[in-house]
């Protein structure tokens, strides 16, 4: 049966798991599990209505999250994998492009090589700062390098288990534009070096009360190293809109074009307002990706188990909305590109399986409509290939029969 699809929604809801993965005791990330533990941390449990009535809560127990015989979209949670537990590494495997032998991190210290060519390109020495398993860096930083910092003007080199260099760098020591002039000097580490990504903040405040001004931020992101499901779509005349941190996940690769959003709220709203008069070709399709990045920032990374519950209330709340706005041959696919489970120590992602909620209203399920554990990400690519007959093979399965069977 040919199924006429217009518009595809991706949306990331970055960092919800649903439960750890096979090996997530080489993450530190034993016994994780974001929605579970968020759910735990409430005295009533989490009240998701309408994510559980698409199958959130059948995916893993949660407290107070609803189990469905018969729900309004197709449910399944995928295994991630890529080597990486990044964000980078998620988007890419959605996007049907797996970095199996993931991206280089820093746990140890940047290495001599690396050290001696960032210094190279930067023309200055760093205070090299390495963050130990679990520990907060803004924490460590203030304490130890804040006075340092000051005393030689070095920027400090933030390194890390994941795939991160970030550059800090207070501005009475030195300006923010010449930060940011040294991150763009770094950018051929990215490939040199496979590094995901590299950022450069500035900080505020005196020693002792010291924060990093994450709203100045500026991050440079390795861009995907070979074609994904975004190109080919591109070149088949699909326009594909990247709404947020998209842009980043990808550095504009294979995206007709980008629309910023500050937060959930600016997403969502943006999606709507897409869904209704975006770019589409002579058949009316298009693919619009965004990412739920308030979940990730604000609640996963400082360790916020109530924030982040009740910032996943929000999105349950203007969930009917966005349904309300697509036409009957559009297709909205949620998921995540890790996990972040807020009552882990430290401050890093953990090593989970991801949610894929799938909801159209000309696939409705009928009965059974569970997706199964994927054994990769890579299969909402698959999947999205398939519904546009693009002919794309990318070593993933599709589940698109699996629910036009429904029909």
């Amino acid at each position: 049966m040919e199924i006429g699809v217009r518009k595809s929604i991706l949306l990331v809801l970055d960092s919800l798991g649903v439960g750890e993965l096979p090996d997530a005791a080489n993450f530190n990330s034993r016994g994780a599990n974001t929605l579970a533990h968020i759910a735990e941390s409430l005295p009533q449990g989490l009240q998701l209505p309408n994510l559980s009535q698409m199958g959130l809560g059948n995916l893993t127990y949660a407290r107070g999250l609803q189990r469905f015989a018969e729900t309004t979209g197709f449910f399944g949670k995928a295994r991630l994998r890529s080597g990486g537990n990044d964000s980078l590494s998620g988007h890419w495997e959605m996007a049907g492009l797996s970095i199996v032998e993931g991206f280089t991190s820093f746990q140890n210290g940047p290495g001599d090589i690396l050290l001696a060519k960032a210094e190279q390109l930067a023309g200055t020495k760093f205070l090299v700062f390495r963050v130990g398993e679990n520990h907060d860096p803004t924490v460590d930083i203030m304490s130890q390098y804040l006075v340092e910092h000051r005393i030689t003007k070095q920027p400090i080199l933030v390194c890390s288990g994941s795939s991160i260099l970030q550059i800090a760098a207070h501005p009475q020591v030195m300006p923010k534009e010449e930060l940011f002039t040294i991150l763009k000097n770094l950018s051929p580490l990215t490939k040199k070096f496979n590094i995901a990504k590299l950022s450069a903040i500035p900080m505020a405040g005196e020693p002792g009360n010291v924060q990093f001004l994450s709203e100045e931020q500026q991050e440079i992101h390795l861009p995907p190293v070979q074609p994904t499901l975004f190109d080919m779509l591109n070149a088949r005349g699909i326009p594909v809109i990247g709404v947020g941190r998209i842009r980043d996940m990808f550095s504009g690769q294979g995206l007709t074009d980008t629309v910023p959003a500050d937060n959930n709220q600016e997403v969502i709203s943006t999606v709507m307002q897409l869904l209704r008069d975006s770019e589409v070709n002579r058949e009316g399709q298009a693919v619009i990706v965004a990412n739920l990045y308030d979940f990730d920032k604000y609640y996963s990374h400082p360790r916020d188990p109530l924030g982040y519950a009740n910032a996943l209330a929000e999105f349950d709340d203007m969930l009917p909305r966005l349904k309300r706005a697509m036409e009957n041959e559009d297709v909205l696919y949620l998921t995540a590109d890790h996990g972040g489970d807020p009552t882990f120590p430290g401050n890093d992602h953990t090593r989970e399986h991801v949610p894929i909620l799938v909801f159209s209203r000309m696939i409705q399920p009928q009965k059974n409509a569970s997706l199964g554990v994927r054994k990769t990400l890579a299969d909402v690519a698959q999947t999205v290939a398939e519904s546009y007959d693009l002919g794309a093979h990318y070593a993933a399965d599709s589940f698109w029969g699996d629910m036009v069977a429904h029909m």
